[in-house]
């Protein structure tokens, strides 16, 4: 029986053992040892790598009980070999293993989906859950996860005695019998071979880079650690330049002036404007800004005291992302009170509008939206709104279209119908031969 150094420890980067058997294998030599460091593959994660004396591992299995290395060249039975771990790419595997225990209790816990399948691949996790979930449940869940990173609580590994293992409540893929090695980590518990971090601060972050559904559930591609801090940075530099091109703030125009640019609409409505660019914009009307909050005793009361939001920006806020158009305006809004982002509670970012009102209507915090983007919400009763001034703040809301276009008709008369609402004089697009009467 070989003994799991990285059992005890999983920060053990170079270890001595003894050789006790290297025998010839296809593509190598199959070397056991009586102690090792050495991670074999197994529950997801992939094997060790590195070096025995002067051999490479290149592969590492176990039948539970000897571990077994592969390697290219041969060891002598009975010498005694430094051991030492190809580090980078173990502490990546344990940043993902980790924080895919963190996300999946999230999802557990949240709304009762299983983890039913789990891979460390490249360049991303693979999760299998076992329900269908939404965007914003898993927005929601993601936020959970991270708020759960932040707290830098410890990892706690353990076997428990029979007893302790019956009364305890954990995860696990598949009935289990013997000794049950237990993870907990984030809030969750699970049964788990691998290897972890000793704080779920280490994680870093863990971000959902894409779903699908798959067969009676959801398939997410996701990343932790530098992997997220990889993937998001490859994400906002495409943002960026898609940004620049339409010389937009990253994470407002791109998708409604894509659109436009493509000839698949004729007009967008958006939050922003610029000068510098292939398209024409004119104000359509004011959108104010407004605090959100879980409609709850707590806050019911103070909207019946006729409390102002910034009285209440002491709470745990959820933050759209840097570069948004409503981050932009929350941002102006605190400047103008002589506040930052930085003087806030901030339980989290999140780069989506639903999920962030899923996660207020829940309880997990408030947040500064436009009164229209709050509209169901607010009218459905799952959130409440509160008044930032007793006049404004507001934003602009815009009508945007290519320069120079020749508009049909029916185009031509709904774009002076919304000049007109707006208090704007109608103008003749030139590139029309005949004038248009206005509708």
């Amino acid at each position: 029986m070989t003994e799991k150094l990285y059992e005890v420890d999983s920060y053990v980067q170079n270890f001595t053992a003894q050789v006790v058997s290297c025998t010839p294998v296809p593509g190598g030599f199959a070397v056991v040892l009586d102690r090792t460091a050495f991670f074999p593959e197994g529950g997801g994660q992939p094997c060790d790598t590195g070096r025995l004396g002067g051999a490479r591992v290149l592969a590492v299995h176990t039948d539970g009980e000897t571990i077994t290395h592969t390697t290219d060249t041969p060891l002598t039975a009975g010498e005694t070999v430094d051991g030492c771990l190809d580090w980078p790419a173990r502490l990546d595997a344990m940043q993902q293993h980790t924080g895919e225990h963190i996300l999946s209790g999230a999802l557990h816990r949240l709304f009762g989906a299983e983890n039913v399948g789990f891979h460390i691949g490249s360049p991303y996790v693979r999760m299998d859950t076992s329900i269908p979930l939404t965007q914003e449940q898993l927005a929601q869940a993601e936020a959970e996860a991270n708020a759960a990173v932040r707290a830098d609580t410890p990892v706690h590994c353990w076997v428990p005695d029979p007893e302790t293992l019956a009364r305890t409540d954990y995860r696990s893929k598949k009935e289990l019998t013997g000794d049950v090695r237990l993870v907990e980590a984030g809030g969750d518990c699970c049964a788990c071979c691998g290897t972890h971090l000793t704080r779920t601060g280490e994680v870093g972050l863990i971000k959902i880079i894409s779903f699908a559904h798959y067969k009676s559930g959801m398939r997410l591609a996701v990343a932790c650690g530098q992997r997220a801090y990889d993937a998001v940075a490859g994400i906002w530099a495409d943002t960026e330049a898609a940004g620049r091109l339409l010389s937009s703030p990253v994470g407002s125009l791109t998708p409604a002036l894509e659109r436009l640019q493509n000839g698949e609409a004729v007009f967008a409505f958006v939050g922003t404007s610029s000068r510098k660019t292939i398209f024409s914009y004119h104000t359509v009307c004011r959108d104010r800004m407004v605090l959100i909050t879980p409609n709850n005793k707590e806050f019911a009361e103070k909207k019946e005291m006729g409390v102002l939001g910034k009285e209440l920006l002491e709470w745990p806020m959820i933050m759209r992302e840097s570069g948004s158009g409503t981050r932009r305006e929350t941002d102006n809004y605190l400047k103008s009170i002589g506040m930052s982002s930085a003087d806030l509670n901030v339980a989290g970012y999140m780069n989506n509008i639903e999920g962030i009102k899923s996660m207020v209507a829940a309880g997990k915090g408030i947040t500064i939206l436009s009164e229209r983007a709050a509209a169901d919400a607010i009218r459905d009763g799952r959130v409440l709104c509160f008044d930032l001034e007793e006049d404004g703040p507001y934003r602009d809301i815009y009508i945007a279209y290519l320069k120079n276009r020749s508009f049909t008709q029916t185009e031509q008369a709904f774009l002076n119908y919304v000049r007109n609402r707006s208090g704007e004089k109608p103008k003749q697009n030139k590139n029309n031969k005949k004038p248009l009467k206005e509708e």
